[in-house]
Order: C-alpha cells, then sequence, then structure tokens
C-alpha cells in the first residue's frame, strides 16, 4: 500500500517540476521589459506556493496513512494471543533434541508451561508418534482434555486445538443414532397347535412378556405382534449394551418356553449406520430373513455398507412341519420352467449325489414339460467312488447327452434361458462361476445354512436349513407338482443316494419329512438296498480309512481330530466320510478331518451329532455349512496352520453359547 502511494506521490512532484521548468525556460527566453520581470516573479512565486502546499499535503497525507497502517498491525499483533486462545488453539516449539521449547499463553494457562525444557514425551507419547511416523494429525487426551494435533517440520512447532465438546457431542451423537430391528417368533404355530388351550395362552403371554422386558431393559420402542413380528428401535448405545450381553432374548425364549414343551425360537435382524430411515429399515429385514435361512435362534446385524455380524444359533435348525413354503415354491418353480426357452442346471463345485441328484431331477421335470435342459458339471473333480457310483446307476448316453462342461453351458445361455442352482447359495461355490455371472434369470434351491455370500438378483428362491439335503426338497417339488409323466428308476435311486449321504444313514438331520420323501422315492422305484449296497465300502478303501483314523487325536473332551500326511492328497468328500465314521465312536460330540485335497488346498471337513455347532467353526476358518456339517478351503494356510487354528478356536469354546459370533467383512 505505502509503495504504490510513494509512487504516485513522486510522480505528481515531477510532473509539477517539469511545469515549472518549461514555463520558466519559456519566459526568460521571451522576456523584454522590466514589467515582464515583475509578472514573471509573482507568477513564479503562485506557481512555488502551490507546489510546496502540494509537497505539504502529499507528506501530511503519507503520515497519516502510514501511522494508520502502523496501528492497524500493532492491534493485529496485540490481538493475535487473543485470537488462537479464542480458537482453542495452543503451540508448542521444540528444539532439535524435541525439547519444549516455548507454549504459547493459551497452554500456559492451562497449566502445560512446567513443561518447558522437558521431553515432548511428558506431555504425551502420542506426540512422539505424530512427529516419528509423520502422521497428518492425530486426536490425544491431555489431563482430561481432547486435542487435535498436528506437527509443522520445518518450524518444529505443535499446534493443539482443544476439541473436548466437539468429541463429547459427536459421541453423544454417535449413541443417540438410531438401530433399526426386525423380530420374528420362529415355529410359533407350529407348537402351539401341539399344546392344551391354556399352555397356548402362557406360551403367548411369556413370550409377549419377554419382549417388552427386553425393550424396557435397553430403552427400545417395541411395535408389533407376534402374529406379523415385531420392529424395535434403539438407540446405538443401547443396542451395544445388548449386543455386549449377546442378547439375552434369544435364550430367554428358547429356554423359557421349554417348560411348556414348546419348540420356538426367535431371529431378529438389526441394522445401524449412516443411512435413512427407509434403508436402515429394508436393511434390518433382509438381516432378519438371514437369521432364518440359517435356522433361526439368532440375531444378524449389519452396518450399512459394512460387515456382517452373526450372533447365537447354538442349536441345530428345525424343519417347519408346515407344506406351505415348498407348495408355493414349487408352483413358481413350474411356472418359471414353462416360461423359459430352456433350463440350465448347475450345483456346487466337487458336485456329490445331493447336486447330482437334484440337478438331473431338474432335467426331468423340463423334460416333461417339453423343455431342453441340460447339467453344468465338471466331471473331472467329482470323486472317484461318486462317479464310479453315478456311472453304474444313470446310463452312459444319458450322462453325454445332458451332461455338460461350464464352457460348454455358454453356448446354451439366452436371454430368456433359466439357469436353476442346487445344494449351494455361495457364487463362489458354484461349478462355473463365469456361467453364474452371465445369466440373467437365476433360481436358488438349497439346504445349508445362508451365509452372507449369496447369489443375488435370484427370481425366486428356496433355501430351508431344516431340510436334510436338496434332494429331499426336490422330491417334495415332483410330488406337489404331480409330475406323473417322469419314469426314471435311476433319478430315484440317486436322489436315494443324495439324502442317505446328507443324513450320514439317517443320523443327522432326520425329520418324518425325511422319511416321508424317501418312501415316495421308494413308491416311485428306488430301491434302499441296491443304494446302499452301491455305498458300501470296499477292503481297501476301509484300509485306507482307518489308515487315517489312526491319527486321530482328542483335543478336548468329545472332540476327535484326524489330520493327514503331509503328502496326502484327497478328495473332499473322502474327508467327510473319515468325519462320520469319528463321529460314530462312543462319546464323539463332533470330529473334524484335514488334510490336502487334488488342489494342493489345505480342507478340513467337520461333523457334529447335534450337540455341536461346527457351523460357527467352520465360518471362523473361512468357511461354512451346516450346523451339524461344515467344510472349509483354505489356499493360504497350511494343514498343520489349519489344525492349530481348529484348537484355538474349541478351547476358546466358541461353539457353545450366545457370545459365539461371527463376523464377515
Amino acid at each position: 500500500m505505502f509503495k504504490s502511494l510513494r509512487n504516485y506521490h513522486l510522480i505528481m512532484i515531477v510532473w509539477l517540476v517539469v511545469e515549472i521548468l518549461i514555463g520558466l525556460t519559456y519566459f526568460i527566453v521571451n522576456i523584454e521589459t522590466a514589467e515582464q520581470v515583475v509578472t514573471i516573479t509573482v507568477i513564479l512565486s503562485l506557481v512555488l506556493g502551490n507546489f510546496i502546499i502540494v509537497c505539504l499535503y502529499i507528506f501530511l497525507f503519507s503520515l497519516w496513512i502510514r501511522h494508520r497502517y502502523i496501528n492497524t498491525a500493532e492491534i493485529i499483533k496485540l490481538n493475535n494471543a487473543q485470537a488462537l486462545t479464542f480458537g482453542s488453539v495452543g503451540m508448542i516449539v521444540l528444539d532439535s533434541d524435541l525439547s519444549i521449547m516455548w507454549v504459547s499463553e493459551f497452554l500456559e494457562d492451562k497449566g502445560l508451561g512446567r513443561l518447558i525444557g522437558k521431553s515432548i514425551v511428558k506431555l504425551s507419547r502420542d506426540l512422539e508418534q505424530l512427529i516419528s511416523n509423520n502422521i497428518t494429525q492425530i486426536t490425544l487426551k491431555i489431563e482430561d482434555m481432547l486435542y487435535d494435533a498436528i506437527y509443522l517440520v520445518q518450524t518444529r512447532t505443535i499446534l493443539l486445538q482443544e476439541t473436548t465438546k466437539y468429541h463429547f457431542l459427536y459421541n453423544k451423537l454417535q449413541q443417540e443414532k438410531l438401530v433399526f430391528g426386525v423380530i420374528s417368533i420362529d415355529n410359533f404355530y407350529n407348537s402351539l397347535q401341539k399344546l392344551r388351550v391354556e399352555n397356548q395362552i402362557r406360551v403367548e403371554a411369556f413370550i409377549k412378556t419377554e419382549l417388552n422386558d427386553f425393550a424396557n431393559n435397553y430403552s427400545g420402542l417395541l411395535l408389533g405382534n407376534i402374529e406379523d413380528g415385531y420392529n424395535i428401535l434403539l438407540y446405538q448405545n443401547e443396542f451395544n449394551k445388548a449386543r455386549n450381553d449377546n442378547f439375552p432374548l434369544i435364550k430367554n425364549i428358547r429356554e423359557g418356553v421349554k417348560k411348556f414343551k414348546a419348540d420356538i425360537t426367535l431371529s431378529a435382524g438389526f441394522s445401524y449406520g449412516n443411512a435413512i430411515s427407509k434403508d436402515l429399515y429394508d436393511l434390518a429385514i433382509e438381516s432378519k430373513e438371514l437369521a432364518v435361512y440359517r435356522g433361526g435362534d439368532q440375531v444378524v446385524i449389519r452396518e450399512f455398507g459394512g460387515n456382517t455380524v452373526f450372533i447365537g444359533g447354538t442349536i441345530e435348525a428345525k424343519q417347519s412341519e408346515s407344506k406351505i413354503n415348498i407348495r408355493m415354491f414349487a408352483q413358481s418353480l413350474y411356472n418359471e420352467i414353462k416360461l423359459a426357452e430352456n433350463i440350465l442346471v448347475m450345483g456346487h463345485a466337487a458336485a456329490d449325489f445331493d447336486s447330482i441328484s437334484s440337478g438331473t431331477a431338474i432335467i426331468e421335470i423340463a423334460k416333461s414339460l417339453n423343455k431342453s435342459a441340460h447339467y453344468v458339471i465338471n466331471q473331472n473333480e467329482v470323486d472317484e467312488k461318486t462317479l464310479k457310483i453315478l456311472h453304474e446307476l444313470v446310463p452312459e448316453s444319458y450322462i453325454n447327452r445332458n451332461f455338460i462342461t461350464g464352457k460348454q453351458a455358454l453356448k446354451f445361455l439366452h436371454a430368456n434361458t433359466l439357469l436353476i442352482v442346487v445344494d449351494t447359495h455361495n457364487p463362489q461355490r458354484v461349478d462355473s462361476p463365469d456361467l453364474l455371472s452371465k445369466a440373467v434369470k437365476i433360481i436358488v434351491i438349497d439346504h445349508h445354512r445362508v451365509s452372507d455370500e449369496s447369489i443375488s438378483s435370484t427370481i425366486t428362491s428356496y433355501i430351508d436349513a431344516g431340510t436334510s439335503s436338496t434332494a429331499e426338497a426336490m422330491t417334495e417339488i415332483i410330488y406337489y407338482n404331480d409330475f406323473n409323466n417322469i419314469e426314471s428308476e435311476f433319478l430315484w435311486n440317486i436322489m436315494f443316494a443324495g439324502i442317505l449321504i446328507d443324513t450320514n444313514n439317517f443320523q443327522v438331520r432326520t425329520t418324518r419329512r425325511t422319511f416321508e420323501a424317501c418312501g415316495l422315492l421308494t413308491d416311485w422305484g428306488a430301491s434302499p438296498s441296491k443304494v446302499k449296497g452301491l455305498l458300501k465300502n470296499s477292503l481297501n478303501e476301509l484300509i485306507d480309512k482307518f489308515a487315517l483314523i489312526s491319527h486321530a487325536q482328542e483335543i478336548k473332551k468329545g472332540f476327535l481330530v484326524a489330520v493327514g500326511d503331509e503328502n496326502l492328497e484327497v478328495h473332499t468328500s473322502y474327508l467327510a466320510q473319515i468325519s462320520e465314521m469319528l463321529l460314530d465312536l462312543r462319546d464323539c460330540k463332533a470330529s473334524f478331518t484335514i488334510a490336502y485335497d487334488r488342489q494342493g488346498r489345505a480342507c478340513l471337513s467337520a461333523r457334529s451329532n447335534g450337540e455341536i455347532n461346527v457351523q460357527i467353526i467352520c465360518e471362523n476358518l473361512g468357511g461354512g455349512g451346516h450346523f451339524s456339517a461344515a467344510a472349509v478351503q483354505s489356499s493360504k494356510l497350511g494343514i498343520r496352520a489349519l489344525y492349530d487354528e481348529l484348537v484355538k478356536l474349541i478351547e476358546s469354546g466358541v461353539y457353545q453359547s450366545e457370545s459365539a459370533t461371527t463376523e464377515r467383512y
């Protein structure tokens, strides 16, 4: 500002001097008489007087401007400390040894002036990390006050802004965010039908009391009824308390109704996060449905855009005695097949009899409706024994005509092709992920507990974790659609084999509906004796299995683990058979077999007698499956490392209580 004014005034002075010199020269050259000298003198005096006045004005004006500017600078300088204090900002200057050399007045008022000359570590170890680790900004606590800190490297200065009130308000806002919950009562009406009227009233009153107590204990708003389900709103901090308490409502209802001989559980889904209320409510509904699909008696928690947590699920899934759902799905499947141009069926990789028989059943249903259908399978990944029995039961011409690879299936994939996925809902486990990604119309039929990795964008799905096998579900679908024109003895045999293997000879996951399905298959032409005869072990097979069983050890009472040699590579179905044989031993509650598969992956097969949730164990190892049958495949861990992780989980008791939680990201 000063410089521009000075230049402007200098130009004015020079211009006046030039004018005076030009005028004076003109008069001197043209002067002739004494009167002209007097006139020139008068004019020159007036000009010089004006010049002096202008210079005096410029001088005084400059002094005024300069005085004003200096006062402004002094004001800013004087108020600088007050401005920093008003903004709750303090400064610390360090010497080369990172000792405190100077603190600002704001920090002196906080009593930190006593630290001058001492190491910055005396103030906070977090500040040492800020300086040495080149962190942009940190939040730290100093004497019950919170500060955001940044470090200016060139001047070795730390700027501290007190943010205690901000963090208090932020935490309060986070704690008061709403968490949406949806609760349903599992198997309510089916259980009530078995009770006397007075006990029906008592059970309903007990459940309502438990729900209201839960809402009151955690300051929640509960809306709804037993018939339609309940919605509950909780503050985030109260929800966190319920989560830390492992949602006692689940156990209270399950155990409380037992005195009335009722078999009722609870499924709940909760959602929270930064989203609008409608999206959170929809996510809570999806979470509840996931809890139901996983067998009920559990809570599924989802953070919007974040991870999924499962809590509970400590009992085996119960199959509903009502057949309404399977009837409705059977009709939907019938309609979708009729509308499709052609049908492709696909199971999981390394297909077993449950997957193969279910896929073959779909082919026969489609053909009865005059639709072209093919089953997608990589026969190179199928267990040798399974493949051998398959070729003994199913005509070679049928396999060659209807069984295709994933690459071949792409040639049959059109805009109106219906892809039906059986015996899995996990997109990572299907036989051909490429085919799945390109299909438009998809239906899923499965009996495994649903994980957070599920095939999305399906037209319709039927997933019942209480069903013994997908073959059982397909038997009911065929029955309810009355496909009388299906005459295929080999189909009924391989479906019987699928049920027999998945239930371990009717020892696990077996219900009245399982036996009803087997009765239907027998009526239609299945030969149980023939199937069981083909599934029997040969002497060499038995010797090989006992060789691996001989390595089994009890790592905890009721828990048996067999680990193969480092150079042993087997099919995953072989591991399942070993686990089932171990489970037949006295006092065995859960069995695990670990070995490398043909692709060099460390694999684990787990089985339980229904007391232990091996699904939770396997999910914590990166796998999944059923309550009483689950598995793990790992390309990162070796078999010894997988064994060590398994031992840690079993010793921690992750399988046995409501505190058993599984997080998926």
